[in-house]
């Protein structure tokens, strides 16, 4: 929104006294990826259940330190921050790193929960001292638990920082309840591919296996992505763009993807899919911690045209198809720590 007072009433600032019980959700995606709006929508979401006593004040990534003063003036330490969750805890998106250090020093005195994510700092001598500032950073909170979505991660933050870490579910997960009665249109086959620095398949992939599917019959190959042409995204146009990208999911007899959240998306709208790894492995090991059980999501290491015609057949025609999770894909240690 240009009107920053009608931003800052959406976003919940306005009507919120500094005595109020808040949680604050800190670094809301307001910027094209759909995959992040997913996270904001569904880490509202949980909160909003857990505590409907609680008034709800959401941060938004690019104007986090331009919200500063708007933050003090309402935070009293009783109050909670939750931090976005994701894949950019790193050096790769070192601009949302050194916003969540921000965050952690603005509320300093108040008990912080970084949601969801995974870790990824380069081997580089850049990599390191980055990976260093946020152990520094983060072991100087006492009142901050992190939550690591994968295996992989929580390895890695556990051998690294002093903070309490806790093994939790991507936060999008826990829409899947929430979507059982959208309406579907199953009809195509969906590529939602990578076209960035994490893409590890072909350049031209979603190119081969258009021409591939035609060659095999199959009419309505659908091409697209976890992202939209979009610089800027204000928190109430959020929603309706999350919904438009998840009717392409609904929309699908199977899905190809190698982007987590294509990954996820298929699960929560109970779409067959089928996934590709991508550079920093998250696919694989949220594949591997949480899914690797799940009937009807197929994961594949490499591209192998004769195992994708495989699955695609396999999924294809499967009817009123139900995606079951693993009883262990809970948020209850999540819910715990919050509410400790």
């Amino acid at each position: 929104m240009e009107n920053k007072e009608l931003e800052l009433e959406y976003l919940g600032f306005k009507n919120v006294k500094k005595e109020d019980k808040k949680i604050f959700i800190a670094l809301g995606a307001d910027y094209g990826n759909v995959g992040d709006m997913g996270i904001t929508i569904a880490q509202k979401k949980l909160i909003e259940d857990a505590f409907p006593d609680r008034k709800i004040v959401e941060i938004p990534m690019r104007n986090a330190y331009e919200y500063e003063n708007d933050v003090k003036n309402i935070l009293n330490e009783d109050d909670i921050c939750t931090i976005i969750g994701g894949g950019n805890l790193g050096n790769i998106y070192l601009i949302w790193e050194e916003r969540r250090r921000f965050i952690i020093d603005l509320f300093k005195n108040n008990k912080i929960v970084s949601f969801p994510q995974s870790i990824d700092f380069a081997e580089t001598e850049e990599g390191k001292k980055e990976f260093q500032k946020s152990i520094d950073v983060y072991g100087s909170h006492d009142n901050l638990t992190i939550f690591a979505r994968e295996q992989k991660s929580y390895k890695i933050m556990k051998e690294n920082f002093k903070n309490p870490v806790v093994l939790v579910p991507d936060i999008v997960f826990y829409l899947k309840e929430n979507l059982n009665d959208i309406d579907v249109n199953r009809k195509n086959i969906t590529l939602c591919l990578r076209n960035d620095g994490e893409k590890v398949t072909d350049d031209n992939m979603d190119k081969k296996l258009e021409k591939l599917f035609k060659s095999e019959g199959f009419e309505n190959i659908i091409i697209t992505d976890t992202c939209v042409d979009k610089f800027l995204v204000n928190a109430k146009e959020r929603n309706s763009i999350f919904e438009e990208c998840l009717k392409k999911f609904t929309d699908s007899k199977v899905v190809i993807t190698d982007r987590l959240h294509g990954l996820i998306f298929s699960i929560v709208t109970n779409t067959p899919c089928i996934a590709f790894n991508n550079s920093n492995k998250k696919i694989s090991s949220t594949y591997e911690t949480w899914l690797k059980n799940t009937n009807l999501v197929k994961y594949l290491d490499n591209y192998d045209e004769n195992k994708i015609l495989e699955y695609v057949n396999e999924l294809y025609n499967v009817q009123n198809p139900k995606i079951d999770l693993n009883s262990e894909l809970n948020f209850n240690d999540a819910l715990n720590v919050l509410k400790s």
